[in-house]
């Protein structure tokens, strides 16, 4: 509705073959404790995609602490994702003032 393309992987398993692809500006990463390949999801984006900006989601606060270490660029809790979603995503793309 905001005007912008986007992609669903359906797993973290899915995404580098998505990302490796095609060309995309931000990647909304999911985490969850019981997926652990995300944080390599995360790794490898770092590596092969530097330009790729990375907006991490979870439940859990040392979660989200964990994506920072490993190069998220922003990351917003789970709860209050339905209200900065939008808002981080133009932030990340640079199309609104910091």
């Amino acid at each position: 509705m905001a005007g912008y393309a986007v992609t669903e992987s359906g797993s973290c398993e899915k995404t580098l073959d998505l990302l490796r692809g095609a060309r995309f500006d931000v990647l909304v990463l999911g985490i969850e404790m019981s997926v652990d390949g995300c944080f390599d999801v995360l790794k490898e984006v770092r590596s092969e995609l530097p330009h790729l900006r990375v907006l991490a989601i979870s439940v859990r606060r040392e979660l989200l602490e964990a994506a920072q270490w490993f190069g998220a660029a922003a990351v917003i809790d789970k709860a209050s994702a339905p209200d900065r979603l939008l808002m981080t995503v133009k932030r990340l793309l640079g199309d609104t003032p910091s």
